[in-house]
């Protein structure tokens, strides 16, 4: 897209910004077609998500570990609907947020896991959609028979290559709730 945003040293962002357009192309297209209003964006890094899909929602949270990460996603201009809050998830700090249709998740190699997942669950309401980008096929898997259990079906799954000529891909899932 045409986004701008700084880099830090010591943080993390999608290194192919070719197969990356796609992939934040394609949640803007199921942010857009889902009718998405509010998104909570976990494992958020620099708000690279929130800033590509920030036209096409009212409100999104990013939450992240890293400072330097929440202090770069912070000096993005005309980002007034986006709000990034420093996060050791599973806890997110106490305040009243708005109740999200959807949340993102983009979590490290080994995943989301059972304690941070059944503590979401257990101090939210939750959404009517997930998307789920993945670099790690074993941690997916574990994550999605994990949300099945809390009601979520995979109604689409696309795998981009992320590292042309290396084993790598990314993974990204569209979840929705069953009724």
């Amino acid at each position: 897209g045409n986004i701008t945003i700084g880099w830090h040293p010591q943080g993390f962002f999608q290194t192919n910004r070719w197969v990356a357009n796609q992939m934040f192309s394609k949640i803007k297209h199921w942010i857009i077609n889902n009718k998405i209003k509010i998104v909570w964006d976990f494992y958020c890094g620099s708000g690279w998500i929130l800033q590509f899909i920030k036209q096409h929602i009212q409100l999104g949270y990013g939450f992240e570990i890293s400072q330097n990460a929440i202090n770069i996603a912070k000096q993005v201009p005309n980002a007034q609907n986006l709000h990034f809050i420093q996060a050791n998830l599973p806890y997110i700090p106490k305040n009243k947020y708005p109740i999200a249709d959807c949340w993102i998740f983009n979590p490290p190699r080994k995943g989301i896991g059972k304690k941070t997942l059944e503590a979401l669950f257990n101090q939210s309401y939750s959404p009517t959609t997930i998307i789920y980008m993945s670099c790690n096929p074993d941690s997916l898997s574990a994550d999605l028979k994990m949300l099945t259990k809390f009601g979520y079906q995979a109604e689409m799954c696309k795998f981009y290559d992320m590292f042309p000529w290396t084993s790598h891909f990314e993974a990204l899932c569209l979840l929705k709730k069953s009724v």
